[in-house]
């Protein structure tokens, strides 16, 4: 093992412990079609998450492959932050599907399709910015009442 990373973070009524362990492939007999791959790191990703509302706890592994080489805990710390970081963005296209349904929006004409993107992402870190803890209900509070969304459009500077 190269390193190892724990973190806890107590969040949405859920304590998750990660454990990250890292470990050199150099020496691994990779399959032919891998040899150019340039893979050097396994990390091996252990998790227990603590939901406080149910109070149960569940457990996970997830297994990455990485092609940059880990030397220092200080790298291992690094990476293993960077697929905490990942999530993060995984998370962000969920919300971007189930909120705007983004998946079912067809758009063929010219950069159509990009500005349709960057709206829905401006929508998503604007109700971010309102506090919203349900995207969907702040949404149709802003159809509800437009002076909530006008409100809160100029307080961003938007307007």
């Amino acid at each position: 093992m190269i390193a190892k990373n724990e973190t806890v973070d107590p969040e949405h009524g859920r304590i998750t412990t990660r454990q990250a362990q890292l470990f050199s492939m150099a020496s691994t007999s990779l399959d032919t079609r891998w040899q150019k791959s340039a893979i050097n790191t396994l990390i091996v990703v252990h998790r227990e998450t603590f939901n406080t509302h149910t109070e149960k706890t569940t457990t996970d592994t997830s297994y990455y492959i990485s092609n940059q080489k880990v030397s220092s805990a200080k790298q291992g710390s690094e990476l293993a932050d960077t697929i905490r970081k990942h999530w993060g963005v995984e998370s962000n296209n969920w919300i971007l599907d189930v909120t705007f349904n983004e998946d079912n929006v067809l758009v063929k004409n010219g950069n159509q399709a990009q500005i349709m993107a960057k709206l829905r992402c401006f929508s998503a870190n604007l109700l971010r910015w309102s506090g919203a803890k349900n995207f969907q209900q702040k949404i149709e509070e802003f159809v509800d009442l437009p002076e909530t969304l006008i409100s809160t459009l100029k307080q961003v500077n938007f307007l």
